[in-house]
C-alpha cells in the first residue's frame, strides 16, 4: 500500500509530524512508521477539527485498517461474479467495512485459540470452512471463492500450497493482529453484560502474559 497521499509534500509530512509530538511515542518500528506516515493526512485532518483529540498508537492503525479495507473492497468490486456474490449475503457499499472488521477479529480469536500467529486450513477443517469465510478450496483456484478475498481485505497474507492442498493464513504484521486482538477486547469490554459472564475471550487467554504488544494495545485503547 502506497503511503504518500495525493497532494502531500514532504515538507506538509514534516510539518504535521512536528504538530503532533506524541507520534514519537507510539512509532517505534520500521512497520509503525509506515502506518503512520499512511495515517497521517487523515490523523492531521482529524486533529484539525478537533485540536484536544488524542493521537495514539490504536487511532493510528485504526485509520491504516479501514483504508485497507476501502481499497480490497473496491478490488473485489472489480470482479462482477465476485459482487454479485456479495449482493447476495447483503454486502454492499454501506456495510462492507463492518464485514471486513468482524471477520478480521474472529480470525484473529482464532489465532489465540490455536496459540498461532498463523492458521493453516484444508478442506473440510471448520474454522475457515464455515461462514463468513466458507472456503471450501474443492473447486480449483481458491483466488475465485469470495472467503479468498475476505481473508485479503483483513488484512491478512494467503499463501496456498497446492501440493499439500491447504493454505496458510497470517495477518501482515504482527502489529496488525495485536490491533484486531485489543478492537474484540474493547467490544466486549463496552457491553456491560458481558462482564457478567466472563471475562473477555482475549483477556482470559492463559498465553496473553507472552503478548506484549497486545498488552500495549490493550492500555492504549482502555486508557
Amino acid at each position: 500500500m502506497k503511503t504518500k497521499r495525493k497532494g502531500w509534500s514532504r515538507k506538509k509530512y514534516e510539518e504535521a509530524m512536528e504538530s503532533m509530538h506524541e507520534l514519537r511515542d507510539v512509532v517505534r518500528t520500521p512497520y509503525s512508521l509506515k502506518v503512520m506516515l499512511f495515517a497521517l493526512p487523515r490523523l492531521h485532518e482529524k486533529r484539525t477539527r478537533k485540536p484536544s483529540l488524542t493521537i495514539n498508537r490504536h487511532n493510528m492503525y485504526k485509520e491504516y485498517v479501514i483504508e485497507w479495507y476501502r481499497r480490497e473492497w473496491d478490488k473485489l468490486k472489480q470482479s462482477q461474479e465476485l459482487a454479485d456474490r456479495t449482493q447476495q449475503i447483503a454486502v454492499h457499499d454501506g456495510n462492507f467495512l463492518d464485514w471486513y472488521s468482524a471477520a478480521a477479529k474472529q480470525l484473529c480469536l482464532q489465532m489465540q485459540r490455536k496459540q498461532k500467529i498463523h492458521l493453516v486450513h484444508k478442506a473440510g477443517d471448520a474454522f475457515l470452512s464455515s461462514p463468513p469465510f466458507s472456503l471450501s478450496m474443492q473447486g480449483g483456484d481458491v483466488k475465485h471463492e469470495l472467503g479468498y478475498w475476505l481473508l485479503r481485505g483483513c488484512l491478512a497474507r494467503v499463501k496456498e500450497n497446492k501440493h499439500e492442498g491447504s493454505l496458510e493464513v497470517s495477518f501482515v504484521h504482527d502489529l496488525i493482529r495485536s490491533y484486531f486482538l485489543a478492537e474484540s477486547t474493547f467490544e466486549q469490554l463496552r457491553s456491560t453484560a458481558h462482564w457478567a459472564r466472563a471475562v473477555p475471550e482475549s483477556l482470559a487467554l492463559h498465553n496473553l502474559r507472552n503478548e506484549v504488544e497486545c498488552i500495549k494495545e490493550h492500555a492504549m485503547v482502555v486508557r
